[in-house]
């Protein structure tokens, strides 16, 4: 598997649940780790409010905008995950594995960062609403 440093990363100046996409890039890419194969099949895909949301392995759903799904590839880029009070979330790639999701494929690359390493890419200031978001809800 490629290593996470491995790939041509860009600052995106992106927030999802209080989390700093840019600030995981920085993590990872100082501290390589292997990517995963994350199984498609198993992450489950729902709709609320009249949009439609995935959950990772039975984490916190994620919201994303069927008219920006990006094209289907032969190696897709990976999708990110963090971790909320112990719940998965997809901090970065949302449209991604929702293409893929979509598309049937069985698997898309993932990086995965720790508890710890999540906890350090809340933007600052968040912490009080991390603590009273409802985690049931999507993001």
């Amino acid at each position: 598997m490629p290593m996470s440093n491995q790939y041509p990363w860009e600052k995106t100046g992106q927030t999802r649940c209080s989390h700093l996409v840019d600030k995981a890039i920085e993590i990872f890419t100082a501290a390589p780790r292997p990517t995963e194969d994350l199984n498609v099949a198993a992450c489950v895909h729902g709709e609320k409010y009249g949009h439609p949301y995935l959950v990772v392995e039975g984490g916190v759903p994620c919201f994303y905008r069927p008219h920006k799904l990006p094209l289907l590839t032969k190696d897709p880029f990976p999708i990110i995950l963090a971790t909320i009070r112990a719940r998965v979330f997809i901090l970065d790639g949302a449209h991604r594995l929702a293409r893929w999701k979509l598309a049937g494929q069985a698997t898309i690359p993932a990086i995965r960062l720790t508890p710890e390493e999540s906890i350090a890419c809340i933007r600052p200031g968040m912490e009080k609403r991390l603590e009273e978001l409802d985690l049931d809800a999507p993001v």
